[in-house]
């Protein structure tokens, strides 16, 4: 979960933790342009979970972080589009994504 982080601290994160692979990702600031792309691409996961609403002013989320997920394979899952999601594994170890409206 990256909260509110900006490019900045992502990257002075990077600098200070032995950053590894994960599964999901809880996307910083509701997908604004203020990501740093190693960060998302030395997370590589397989889910990154954007929680924003629908048709808010600033633009959420923003091209850059879309393209940034969609880099790095990484499953855009969106509040706006798809209200409540869920993520767990499922009885055979998958990954399972769950959304109260489909894509």
């Amino acid at each position: 979960m990256l909260g509110d982080l900006s490019e900045e601290p992502q990257a002075a994160l990077l600098r200070r933790v032995d950053i590894s692979p994960v599964e999901i990702v809880k996307v910083a600031h509701h997908g604004s342009a203020d990501q740093d792309a190693d960060l998302y691409r030395r997370l590589h996961a397989q889910v990154g979970l954007i929680g924003v609403g629908a048709g808010n002013s600033y633009g959420h989320p923003t091209a850059r972080l879309l393209d940034i997920l969609r880099q790095n394979a990484t499953v855009a899952a969106r509040t706006d589009q798809s209200g409540i999601l869920a993520v767990w594994h499922d009885d055979r170890g998958a990954l399972t994504l769950w959304r109260q409206k489909p894509p």
